[in-house]
């Protein structure tokens, strides 16, 4: 094999693993539209450093996804610290909500008016954020 077949290959190989993330990108980006567990695995990292998921992500994920589908009406979420209560509940599914239902509105409600405004804050983040756009906002 010469260096020009050697070139051609490598460059095949190339596109097929650029059309193959590309497709990829795609999926992460439909799942996440309409499923939260897909969207917290999604940007979950991007919040928390050291983001490991734990099955409780995954309970109180699908509890609230029922409260989007409408199944569940009220959720309580009792879990020690340092559990993601507050990345998931109170950041991640305020801001997928809204990307669901833009014309709803969410009330956040804390202890303090800091911690209320920083959960607002990181909300909004959220949604400015590329990959909250692709998600949410292109597949509407």
């Amino acid at each position: 094999m010469n260096l020009e077949e050697n070139i051609s290959i490598n460059y095949e190989q190339i596109e097929s693993l650029l059309s193959l993330r590309d497709s990829l990108n795609t999926y992460k980006y439909s799942q996440a539209h309409t499923n939260f567990l897909s969207f917290v695995k999604m940007m979950a990292p991007t919040l928390v450093s050291d983001w490991e998921m734990g099955k409780h992500i995954e309970v109180i994920s699908d509890k609230l996804q029922e409260i989007q589908d409408g199944t569940l009406k009220r959720l309580m979420v009792f879990l020690p610290p340092r559990s993601s209560k507050s990345v998931i509940c109170s950041k991640l599914f305020p801001a997928w909500y809204i990307g669901q239902n833009p014309n709803h509105e969410i009330l956040t409600v804390s202890h303090s008016d800091q911690l209320s405004s920083d959960f607002g804050r990181s909300v909004r983040d959220i949604v400015n954020s590329e990959d909250f756009q692709i998600s949410l906002v292109e597949y509407n």
